[in-house]
């Protein structure tokens, strides 16, 4: 008896490791096509891993994501919340949620995403939140302030062409 619950345990045991491993395959397979800019092919992918696993903040950031890249702002913002309501300190989520309130023209609340995700210390893309915080200013008209942000952002990253091309378009 002991035996068979043993085979029986090794059997759910494979089952479930097989699931995860689908679930980062389809992952991987929606990262390639977003990094292609492929973004209807991302999402089908990314949807077969939702089937597997609805609780995964990188999922719905990268849903999120595949949303943004086709325009639509609404839904890449609900599924940004949806992950953070699992994972509030999925910075990367903030800042993305940003990016689509700055597509929305919706500059306070993009402004807000920006400086939750400035928060936290260990995020590695703050180069890329503050050229996006400077796009926000720039567009409220507030162009010392996006000046300032743009320069931290090249700061960070020297190499950081966006906002670059944004200081220089602040001067002209």
């Amino acid at each position: 008896m002991k035996f068979l619950l043993f085979i029986i345990l090794i059997f759910q045991s494979c089952k479930t490791a097989d699931q995860t491993n689908k679930k980062y395959l389809y992952m991987d397979l929606g990262f390639s096509y977003l990094n292609k800019e492929m973004y209807t092919e991302s999402l089908n992918a990314l949807f077969d891993a939702e089937k597997l696993d609805k609780n995964d903040p990188v999922l719905q950031n990268s849903i999120g994501l595949s949303y943004l890249g086709l325009k639509k702002y609404d839904k890449a913002i609900e599924r940004f919340n949806l992950g953070l309501s699992m994972d509030s300190t999925f910075t990367e989520s903030y800042n993305n949620r940003g990016v689509a309130y700055l597509k929305k023209s919706e500059y306070d609340r993009s402004i807000q995403d920006f400086n939750m995700a400035l928060l936290d210390d260990l995020y590695l893309n703050k180069a890329n939140v503050y050229s996006n915080l400077g796009v926000a200013n720039f567009h409220q008209k507030k162009y010392k302030k996006a000046i300032t942000l743009y320069k931290k952002a090249i700061e960070l990253n020297k190499f950081h062409c966006t906002a670059r091309k944004n200081l220089a378009q602040v001067y002209l």
